[in-house]
C-alpha cells in the first residue's frame, strides 16, 4: 500500500537530507552523517521544544469557569428557589449555562504587572441575597468562583472589568450573546 502525504517522520527525514546535503561535512567511505551533524540537529530540536513549553516568566494566565461546577454554583446561588427560577426553566437554564460558559474569563497578570487602577474592585459588587441570604464572600480562588453569587450585569452589551481586591487577579465578563 502506496503511504500518501505528509507524516512527522517524512518531514523529519526529508529535513534531515537537507540540512546533510547543503551544510554538513561527509564521510566519504560510507555517505553517512558524521555524529555531530546528529548531535547539533537534536539540540536545535530540544532548544525549541523545551524552550516553547516552559511558563516560568508568564505575562498573563487566562481560564474560564470550570463547568462542572455550574449547578453547584446555582444552587448556592438561588438556594431554595434554584429548581422553580432555573433548573425547571429550560430557556432559563439554557441562557445561564451559556453566560458561564461563554462570558467569564478569569486573567492573571504575571509578576510585575499591574491591573489597571479604573477596573472597579470586586468588593464593590454586591452580592445577590434575594434568593438566599447567607451569601457571603469567599478568598477569590478562580477554580471556586462562584459569578452567580454577584450583581453582575450579565447582559451588558460592552465587555466589563472587575479587579479582585488585594490580587493580581481580575475578571472579564464578555457581551451577552445568544449561542445555540
Amino acid at each position: 500500500m502506496k503511504k500518501s502525504g505528509w507524516n512527522f517522520n517524512r518531514i523529519l527525514k526529508k529535513l534531515f537530507t537537507y540540512f546533510y546535503y547543503f551544510s554538513a561535512p561527509k564521510n566519504t567511505e560510507t555517505m553517512k552523517p558524521t555524529a555531530w551533524v546528529y548531535s547539533l540537529f537534536f539540540v536545535f530540536l530540544f532548544t525549541f521544544v523545551s524552550g516553547n513549553a516552559q511558563d516560568t516568566d508568564f505575562k498573563q494566565r487566562r481560564w474560564r469557569p470550570d463547568q462542572s461546577n455550574f449547578e453547584n454554583y446555582v444552587r448556592e446561588a438561588y438556594g431554595e428557589k434554584a429548581d422553580e427560577l432555573v433548573f425547571d426553566r429550560p430557556s432559563r437554564l439554557k441562557t445561564l449555562k451559556n453566560l458561564f460558559a461563554n462570558s467569564f474569563i478569569f486573567v492573571e497578570n504575571g509578576p510585575g504587572i499591574k491591573v489597571p487602577e479604573y477596573f472597579p474592585e470586586l468588593s464593590t459588587v454586591p452580592l445577590v441575597k434575594r434568593y438566599n441570604s447567607s451569601l457571603t464572600r469567599n478568598s477569590f480562588d478562580p477554580n471556586t468562583f462562584n459569578p452567580f453569587k454577584y450583581e453582575f450585569n450579565f447582559y451588558s452589551k460592552e465587555r466589563q472589568f472587575f479587579h479582585v481586591d488585594g490580587t493580581n487577579y481580575f475578571i472579564i465578563i464578555e457581551p451577552f450573546q445568544i449561542r445555540e
